[in-house]
């Protein structure tokens, strides 16, 4: 944590996504995990890009903690804008399991399959 803290402060736009996760995943404190995760999809590096990860973590958190599909659905298509084939996969879980919107799943799954 402390160490990703440091490299936060130092504009390393992945610890951000790092700390994220941690406070997610090991601490179970979603408030900050939150807070990290939208610092990381709102943050750039040099060349001004952003990390991809985020959006797709990010929504993680909002569908199996917070059970905010709207949310959830939004950032999962911020990641896959990004490229990021885990989020086009758990976008097409999303679209079958909750929105049972099988055409968009298959697009998403195929999406995923293609890169």
């Amino acid at each position: 944590e402390k160490y990703y803290l440091l490299a936060s402060e130092r504009g390393d736009i992945g610890s951000l996504n790092s700390l994220g996760l941690y406070y997610h995943t090991i601490v179970k404190d979603y408030a900050l995990a939150e807070k990290y995760y939208l610092m990381a999809c709102e943050a750039k590096d040099n060349n001004g890009h952003t990390n991809a990860n985020a959006p797709n973590n990010l929504a993680i958190l909002y569908e199996t903690i917070y059970n905010n599909y709207t949310l959830a659905e939004k950032y999962y298509l911020l990641a896959c804008e990004a490229g990021n084939h885990d989020a086009m996969n758990n976008l097409a879980n999303y679209y079958k399991n909750i929105q049972q919107d099988y055409l968009l799943s298959a697009k998403y799954y195929l999406m995923a399959r293609n890169i």
